[in-house]
C-alpha cells in the first residue's frame, strides 16, 4: 500500500504580490484610518452638537454609535453589491452613501 504524499509546503516567495495588490491594501488600511478619524471628530463635536441642537445624552450616543452601525452594515453589504453591480456600480453606489 503506497503512503500518501503531502502537498507540498506554500512558498514564501511573495513576487506574486503586484503593485495593484499593495496599493488596494493601501487603499483599505487608509480607508479604515478615515473611519477612525471620523469617529474621533464626531466624538469631540458631541458636547457642542447637544447643546447647540438641545439634544439629550441618549441621542448624542445614538448619532455618535450609528457611525459604527453604518460602517457595520456597510461591510456585509459590500460583497452583494460588488457582485450585483460590478466594480463601477459600487463606487456609484458608495458615492450615493456619502452625498
Amino acid at each position: 500500500m503506497e503512503s500518501p504524499t503531502r502537498p507540498a509546503a506554500p512558498s514564501n516567495d511573495y513576487s506574486s504580490i503586484t503593485r495593484a495588490t499593495k496599493l488596494f491594501a493601501l487603499c483599505a488600511a487608509v480607508n479604515s484610518l478615515n473611519l477612525g478619524y471620523d469617529i474621533g471628530v464626531n466624538t469631540g463635536i458631541a458636547p457642542l452638537l447637544e447643546e447647540s441642537m438641545d439634544l439629550s445624552e441618549t441621542q448624542v450616543e445614538i448619532f455618535i454609535g450609528s457611525i459604527n452601525l453604518f460602517a457595520m452594515v456597510g461591510s456585509l453589504a459590500s460583497g452583494y453589491i460588488s457582485d450585483a453591480y460590478g466594480r463601477r456600480g459600487t463606487f456609484k453606489v458608495a458615492a450615493v452613501g456619502f452625498v
